[in-house]
């Protein structure tokens, strides 16, 4: 049973009407929720906190033609919730990602990169290898969103992702026995619900989450 059940029981309770108890059974629901994402947040990987985010998008959707006095306000909490399970699992790292940047080979390459935006040609010099393997490898780490390319003019730079820099630190850091925290992080936030945030890979659009690191 997934841990985001309770999205569905939230959006099946406000759809029912004339229940007087539906009030107080959605606030209970709504603060246990609260409790579930933040147990989740330090742990939970990539797929998670996007099937979370599916989840409450697929519950608001349910609610466009409800009419109960506590729908506008649930709907807020629910667009409050898919739009920080949004905005983590774009910043999270996946299983794939994780067990690449654990490996020695493509660890080189990460911890090449962090102190500036390279070339495929600069890499392959950097780390001693052809620039074919280079390639190859760095496929994999773009396909696990671990790096992107950055293009300057004609030229093609491949630079950490938030993820890949993460992971890649943390990496240093458990050698040398002290490994970093891997939480997801949110220093403050406001949402606006005006704007079109990240999708969730299949299209679906969320409010925006704007971030401002104190």
């Amino acid at each position: 049973m997934s841990i985001w059940a309770i999205i569905d029981e939230i959006a099946a309770l406000l759809a029912s009407a004339g229940e007087r108890t539906i009030d107080r059974k959605v606030d209970r629901l709504l603060a246990a929720l609260s409790e579930t994402i933040a147990d989740a947040l330090p742990t939970a990987n990539q797929d998670v906190l996007r099937d979370g985010a599916k989840s409450a998008k697929r519950a608001l959707e349910t609610l466009s033609n409800v009419e109960h006095h506590s729908t506008n306000f649930a709907a807020g909490q629910l667009a409050a919730v898919a739009d920080i399970l949004g905005f983590t699992a774009d910043r999270a790292a996946s299983d794939e990602a994780v067990v690449l940047a654990s490996r020695p080979t493509y660890a080189i390459l990460l911890r090449a990169l962090e102190g500036a935006a390279l070339s495929n040609t600069e890499l392959s010099r950097r780390i001693g290898r052809s620039e074919e393997h280079v390639c190859r490898l760095l496929r994999e780490l773009r396909s696990a969103d671990l790096i992107t390319t950055e293009r300057r003019g004609r030229n093609a730079f491949n630079i950490l992702t938030p993820v890949g820099r993460l992971l890649s630190e943390n990496k240093q850091a458990e050698e040398i026995g002290t490994p970093t925290s891997m939480e997801p992080v949110l220093f403050s936030y406001q949402l606006t619900t005006l704007e079109v945030a990240n999708d969730l890979g299949d299209g679906a659009e969320l409010p925006r989450l704007k971030v401002a690191v104190k």
